[in-house]
């Protein structure tokens, strides 16, 4: 659990790096809780129009979980030896978010 609380506690932290690990567990919880927030929503029927897919609980958790998920996402990139601009080009950034992290000290940590 704490792999999924600590990136929203460093959300403005952009600098050091994080594990393979972390990232990935963050992500499927992400994914869990926001399937958890499109069931309720779907339940309570709290879609903004009939037609759109997205309700107010999955809205609102999406926008407090994206500055985090951004920032671990740029420690993970460090972790791999690239600069967070990595996560702009498309497969590649999926390639380094897999890869193993650096064994020796970067300039990120």
């Amino acid at each position: 659990m704490n792999y999924y609380i600590k990136p929203f506690q460093q959300y403005s932290d952009f600098k050091g790096r994080s594990s393979r690990k972390e990232f990935w567990i963050f992500y499927l919880l992400y994914v869990l809780t926001r399937l958890l927030c499109k069931s309720l929503d779907t339940l309570l029927e709290t879609n903004f129009y009939e037609n759109n897919e997205n309700g107010i609980l999955e809205t609102f958790f999406m926008a407090i979980s994206f500055i985090p998920f951004i920032a671990l996402a740029i420690r993970r990139m460090h972790d791999v030896g690239k600069s967070g601009w990595f996560l702009l080009i498309p497969f590649y950034n999926l390639y380094l978010a897999v890869s193993k992290s650096q064994a020796f000290k970067n300039k990120w940590g």
